[in-house]
């Protein structure tokens, strides 16, 4: 994700650029995996667009790759942040009126039924904040084995224009359906909707997703498109997808798009009819997709779509898709598109926690988006946004020397930041800084094995720092573990 709020108490901009109606059909019960995704979810959803709800049917094809049995599996329910009486939620109180330039407006999901094979299995509805469902199954799941199970379930539509939400004849659908929680250490990591950063923490999975809609939008989308008619004054639109991580959607009746090849994948930038320069922004993506698949590793999926929307941030990743702030400037959306593109390797082909390690993929995704521009002729901009970085960094560490808060370390959860500023600066920031040092210190061409090196071990897996520092330390003589703890743990002298 990339942030767009200005310098104030709480949040940050860098010169480089601003950081801061029921189922038509039924699903069929039995999933069979088959690829090498432990989860695989079945979608047939529709769309009213006068209540602004879904209802869908999903299945659920999971395996057990865990160590020991499971008698009940977990989902997180991300719409339920946005519905009345929430505890949590996903903005700060500050910004309320940015997420809800009309008033606030509820959302939320309602699990109709739960069920395997035709039997009904006992549900209930928990976590910190009503955000997961927990299944018991008819038996539990031994290891290495797989079970299908049914949901059904209604999703209110907020209207905001944060992620997840409709806004001005635009619908975001992010983070919408149940989705399986990731299992770390034996148990389910359950994940709050938080206002910090991108609390979404995912497994690789396949998809299969039907929606129909009600009127003839277009739809920005995750994985490829399979099928599409027109169905009365709507469409039905159908998608798969093998290992990503997540499946959004964007949808508009207003949209346009251009079109462009990197090559064998087709790029997809979808933008508000009346735009510009989006044949520009359609080749910038198709540059990036092409420099980074030979740079890191190569992209392996058939698309990759983005779409300027309404958004709080300035840019946010999803597989295949990424959003981008349609009210900035065009200096802003290149970058964020640089920036976004190269999370479809760091978040997307490679995974990490990053509830308790953003660092990783963000500052990593800086570092990228800087090294594109250095590669690709545009020495200054990178210039300028390493600096911007580099700035805002080091202020944070005179601010920190200067009233000593403690329990300052970029490796924590995102729940223990006690403000956007402080996340930005330690995920983003000192990020970028950190794989900057590297890629001085082990030499770029270390540098460039060692991460074709990290993709190919950790390709849709979730990694560990421990395995990022190794696959360093496999092209360089000296220990990388120094860097690492110094930048981590606010140890490195500027």
């Amino acid at each position: 994700m990339r942030n767009t709020k200005k310098i104030s108490k709480k949040t940050i901009i860098t010169a480089a650029a601003v950081i801061a109606a029921l189922v038509a059909a039924s699903v069929i019960t039995a999933v069979v995996i088959r690829s090498g995704a432990d989860v695989k979810y079945v979608i047939v959803m529709s769309l009213d667009s006068r209540a602004m709800t879904l209802s869908a049917k999903q299945t659920v094809g999971y395996r057990n790759s865990s160590d020991g049995e499971i008698s009940e599996v977990k989902l997180n329910l991300y719409p339920n942040a946005f519905r009345e009486g929430a505890k949590i939620k996903p903005y700060f109180e500050a910004g309320v009126d940015a997420a809800y330039p009309d008033g606030i407006n509820y959302g939320g999901i309602d699990i109709k039924s739960a069920s395997s094979n035709g039997a009904p299995c006992e549900f209930s509805i928990g976590g910190d904040d009503k955000n997961i469902l927990s299944i018991k199954m008819p038996e539990p799941i031994k290891r290495g084995a797989s079970r299908s199970f049914d949901i059904e379930y209604t999703v209110k539509i907020p209207k905001t224009n944060m992620r997840f939400g409709y806004y001005d004849g635009i619908i975001n659908l992010t983070n919408f359906f149940p989705t399986v929680c990731v299992l770390k250490d034996g148990q389910f990591a359950e994940c709050a909707y938080l206002p910090t950063g991108d609390p979404f923490f995912s497994q690789a999975a396949d998809f299969d997703v039907t929606l129909t809609t009600d009127r003839a939008y277009l739809a920005a989308h995750s994985g490829d498109l399979k099928s599409e008619k027109q169905e009365g004054g709507g469409r039905t639109f159908g998608y798969k997808a093998k290992n990503i991580r997540d499946f959004a959607l964007c949808l508009s009746e207003s949209f346009a798009v251009e079109t462009a090849k990197a090559g064998g994948v087709e790029i997809k930038y979808y933008y508000l009819k009346g735009g510009t320069n989006s044949g520009e922004k359609a080749g910038l993506s198709a540059r990036a997709i092409k420099f980074f698949s030979e740079y890191f590793f190569e992209y392996p999926y058939k698309t990759y779509c983005l779409v300027e929307t309404f958004i709080t941030a300035g840019g946010m990743e999803y597989p295949n898709l990424v959003f981008i702030n349609k009210d900035m400037s065009e200096s802003d959306k290149e970058t964020v598109i640089v920036h976004e593109t190269a999370h479809q390797w760091w978040y997307g082909i490679v995974g990490s926690d990053n509830l308790s390690a953003a660092w990783m993929d963000e500052g990593l995704t800086e570092f990228s988006t800087e090294l594109f521009f250095e590669k690709n002729d545009r020495r200054l901009k990178a210039a300028e946004y390493y600096r911007g970085n580099y700035a805002a960094a080091k202020r944070f560490d005179q601010i920190v020397g200067e009233i000593n808060p403690g329990n300052i370390t970029m490796e924590k959860h995102l729940s223990e930041f006690v403000s956007e500023y402080e996340y930005v600066v330690c995920v983003y920031s000192r990020g970028h800084l950190l794989f900057k040092d590297l890629f001085k210190t082990v030499t770029e061409q270390n540098f460039k094995k060692a991460v074709k090196y990290y993709v190919k071990k950790n390709k849709y897996k979730i990694a560990s720092a421990d395995g990022l520092t190794a696959a360093f330390n496999k092209y360089y003589k000296g220990d990388v573990r120094g860097i690492f703890s110094a930048w981590i743990n606010f140890n490195k002298e500027y």
